[in-house]
C-alpha cells in the first residue's frame, strides 16, 4: 500500500510512541469513499495493520490507553460516528452508532473536504464537533459510545478560525481552532468573535451547561483566542491574537477553572 499521494494523507502519534498514518481513497462518488489506517514505529508496520473503515474518517485522536479514535461518515454533510481501533487494528466495542451531528473539518481552503476529529479524553470520553458561520454544536458521548444526556452543548456563535486571508490570496486557507479538555472532561472552546468585541472561550460541564464564571472573553475588536490546552493544575492555558497599531500581538493567558486569569504575558509584539 503507498502512502504517497499527496493531500489526502494525515499522520499522527499515539501516547505510546506508535505513529498512525490515515490514507482516504475513492472519492469517484462521495459514498464509495474508503479510509486505510496504517500503525508503524521504528521497526516497521505493526502486526494486524493497516485496517480498512468503510467512509471518510477524520485525522486521529487518542484516549490514555492509546485506542485511536476516528469520526467516520462518507461525507460532511451525512450524520457522524466513531470508530475506536485498538493496538491490533481491531474495531473497539466503544465505537458510537451514527449521531444526529455532522462533524465539521478543520480546514477551510482548497483540498477534498473530511470530518473533524474528534476531541477525546483521557477516559475515552469523546466529543463531535459541527460548526458553521452562526453557529456551533457539540455532542459528547462517554467511554462507551453513548450519547450523554444534556447534550448537544448549542451556541449561536461560530468555531474561531486562525490565520489571515487578504482579498488578493490566491490558494490561502485557514485551520479551525481545537477544543480541549481539561480536569472533570471540561470542554473548553473557542468562539469566534460577537458584533460587539473580540472572541472568547467557553467552558461546558459534563452536564453539557456553560459553567459558572464563563466564558472569558476579548474585548478589542478583532482579536482571537487562537490556541487553548487543558491545565492538569485546573484551567486552561490559552494563546490570545490582538490587533496592534501595527501588526498583531500574541500573549499567554493561565485561566483557572473558575475563569480567573491568574496571568497573561505578551509573547510577541510588533
Amino acid at each position: 500500500m503507498s502512502f504517497g499521494q499527496c493531500c489526502e494523507n494525515t499522520w499522527a502519534v499515539g501516547p505510546n510512541g506508535i505513529a498512525y498514518g490515515t490514507y482516504r481513497r475513492d472519492f469517484e462518488t462521495r459514498d464509495s469513499v474508503k479510509t486505510d489506517v496504517i500503525a508503524f514505529d521504528l521497526a516497521g508496520v505493526q502486526p494486524g495493520w493497516p485496517a480498512t473503515i468503510d467512509g471518510n474518517t477524520s485525522e486521529l485522536a487518542f484516549d490514555a490507553h492509546g485506542l485511536a479514535y476516528l469520526v467516520v461518515g462518507w461525507s460532511t454533510e451525512r450524520p457522524a460516528r466513531t470508530v475506536v481501533l485498538d493496538g491490533g487494528a481491531k474495531v473497539h466495542p466503544s465505537g458510537s452508532a451514527d449521531q444526529p451531528i455532522v462533524s465539521t473539518g478543520t480546514w477551510n481552503g482548497a483540498g477534498d473536504d473530511y470530518p473533524g476529529p474528534p476531541i477525546v479524553a483521557a477516559d475515552g470520553s469523546a466529543f463531535i464537533v459541527s460548526t458553521e458561520a452562526d453557529r456551533t454544536a457539540v455532542l459528547a458521548l462517554d467511554p462507551n459510545g453513548q450519547a450523554r444526556t444534556g447534550w448537544p452543548y448549542r451556541s449561536s456563535l461560530a468555531m474561531q478560525w486562525t490565520g489571515f486571508c487578504g482579498g488578493g490570496d490566491t490558494g490561502c486557507g485557514q485551520a479551525r481552532t481545537m477544543p480541549a479538555v481539561g480536569q472533570a472532561n471540561v470542554l473548553y472552546l473557542l468562539q469566534a468573535a460577537s458584533t460587539s468585541g473580540g472572541g472568547s472561550i467557553v467552558a461546558v460541564g459534563t452536564d453539557g451547561r456553560v459553567r459558572a464564571g464563563w466564558p472569558v472573553g476579548l474585548k478589542r475588536a478583532g482579536s482571537a483566542f487562537w490556541s487553548v490546552v487543558g491545565n492538569p493544575a485546573g484551567g486552561v492555558w490559552a494563546l490570545a491574537i490582538e490587533p496592534e497599531t501595527h501588526g498583531y500581538s500574541a500573549t499567554i493567558l493561565s485561566i483557572a477553572s473558575d475563569s480567573t486569569v491568574r496571568f497573561a504575558t505578551t509573547v510577541v509584539e510588533p
